[in-house]
């Protein structure tokens, strides 16, 4: 085998495809990315819903959640799943009748997730956040109206809060960004690969000083 590998890389097209072969057996397959890919759905290696964040920041954050936090999504899905799992509570809202439609069954089964659907993006779905009555200690922007959804994240964080704010890297995002270092919040970036997608991204947590995630 060893030979035929050597014959093969002497041709460009060759070693080309014989990366590509390996790259999916020992990274990409193992991690989840192809059947991710397969599927539309973000999932791990195994077959477990993951959220659809980059893969350094899946890795981060796995160790962090603890069962004393209480996390609002701006946007749902197997990030929701993810997130019960870890944490005391997850509200979720979502603005894709369609895709609420489809997920919620799922997440309907966990007593610790409450989800709503707000297809109102451009104000239904930024306020309800501001409709409920404790603060959060993870806010994860993400979805529609991002910019709008971080300034009613300010006022809704406990005061050890984070934001996490997905494809961080888009330019429509930056003013919303720049809101929030404005506000004192220290930016984090996790660039790299994601569930499904094929180039890279960034997912970014904004953080103060003392915040639940040990910054």
């Amino acid at each position: 085998m060893s030979i035929i590998k050597k014959i093969l890389r002497t041709n460009r097209f060759s070693a080309a495809a014989l990366n590509i072969y390996f790259l999916n057996r020992f990274y990409l397959k193992p991690k989840g990315w192809t059947e991710s890919r397969f599927l539309g759905q973000s999932i791990n290696g195994e077959g477990d819903p993951i959220p659809w964040f980059t893969y350094p920041m899946i890795h981060f954050l796995s160790n962090r959640i603890t069962k004393e936090h209480r996390v609002f999504e701006f946007g749902m899905g197997n990030s929701t799943r993810w997130f019960a799992a870890r944490s005391k509570e997850v509200v979720a809202v979502d603005h894709d009748k369609g895709y609420f439609n489809f997920i919620s069954p799922k997440l309907e089964q966990l007593p610790n997730v409450k989800c709503a659907l707000r297809e109102d993006v451009r104000e239904g779905y930024p306020n309800y956040l501001s409709g409920q009555e404790e603060d959060f200690d993870i806010i994860v922007v993400d979805g529609r109206n991002r910019n709008k959804c971080a300034e009613k994240a300010l006022k809704s964080l406990s005061a050890r809060g984070v934001i996490i704010w997905d494809n961080a890297e888009r330019e429509e995002y930056q003013k919303g960004i720049a809101h929030l270092r404005e506000a004192g919040f220290k930016q984090l970036d996790f660039s790299g690969h994601a569930p499904i997608n094929f180039q890279e991204c960034v997912t970014s947590i904004f953080y103060r000083a003392n915040n639940c995630l040990d910054i």
